[in-house]
């Protein structure tokens, strides 16, 4: 856990897409957060591992813009890299979210539950979380259902907001053209297009 940061004030996103189906139920707002050095083989979002990308932006303007189209989405969900090298700041963000919505969240993570005890600011992020898939990506193992990249994932179901069944019948993919003409993939990596 050496690259867990103490910050508070902002997080260094990778991305953001304030309107997505394939990462979880309903249409949700996704933030990537910048770094992660599990180096799982075959990772769906290399370009989240350098630990100095990406920018940072402060958690309290970044709220706001998610709090202004709390009725257009139903949550949030937080990928990667991976969340919980920012644990602190992570969790004063969703304390902010969960203090003025009723947006759900869902956290994907490369850490296992138990590794999580380890980061002293996880379970206040815990806290806040509806939904956890947790668990290393392996390739040989492949199965891309739901939000599931590969079957040795786990679907932790922290509140009683979702089910199991409403997590793997989630959309798996969706593709955005964006105004300048980029194309992003997100979602899970299906087996097929």
């Amino acid at each position: 856990m050496d690259n867990y940061e103490k910050g508070g004030a902002s997080l260094r996103l990778h991305a953001m897409l304030p309107s997505s189906q394939a990462n979880g139920p309903g249409l949700r707002w996704v933030l990537w957060l910048q770094g992660c050095n599990l180096a799982c083989p075959g990772c769906f979002n290399p370009e989240t591992h350098p630990f100095n990308a990406g920018q940072r932006v402060e958690i309290s303007s970044l709220a706001k813009s998610i709090l202004e189209r709390q009725d257009q989405i139903e949550g949030l969900s937080v990928s990667g890299g991976e969340p919980f090298y920012q644990a602190h700041a992570l969790a004063i963000f969703l304390e902010m979210i969960r203090q003025q919505s009723q947006l759900s969240v869902l956290i994907f993570t490369g850490f296992s539950l138990s590794e999580l005890s380890s980061i002293p600011a996880a379970p206040r992020v815990l806290e806040m979380t509806d939904v956890l898939i947790a668990g290393r990506y392996i390739q040989s193992r492949r199965v891309a259902s739901g939000l599931i990249g590969s079957d040795n994932k786990k679907i932790h179901l922290l509140t009683n907001r979702y089910s199991q069944e409403d997590i793997l019948s989630s959309f798996e993919a969706e593709v955005h053209i964006q105004t300048d003409g980029g194309i992003l993939l997100t979602g899970i990596d299906p087996l097929q297009w």
